[in-house]
C-alpha cells in the first residue's frame, strides 16, 4: 500500500562566482572576525547552498581563530 520510492538527489552545480564570493568574504581582513553576512534572494535561488559553501570556507580559514 503506497510504498515510497527513494530517488537520487539532483546534482548540485556550484557557480564559480559563489566560490569566489565565499572566499572573498572569508579572507577579507577588513571585515569583523567572524564576518557577518546577510544571504537573501527569492525561493529556490540557492541561499542555503551558498550559506553552506560560505560556512565550509570559513571553517577552513584559521586566521580568525574562532573555530
Amino acid at each position: 500500500m503506497g510504498e515510497e520510492v527513494e530517488t537520487a538527489s539532483p546534482e548540485i552545480i556550484i557557480p564559480a562566482e559563489w566560490t569566489q564570493a565565499a572566499e572573498s568574504i572569508a579572507h577579507d581582513h577588513s571585515l569583523p572576525c567572524p564576518p557577518i553576512a546577510l544571504i537573501c534572494g527569492p525561493k529556490n535561488s540557492g541561499k542555503t547552498t551558498f550559506s553552506r559553501i560560505l560556512l565550509n570556507t570559513l571553517l577552513q580559514d584559521k586566521s580568525c581563530g574562532f573555530m
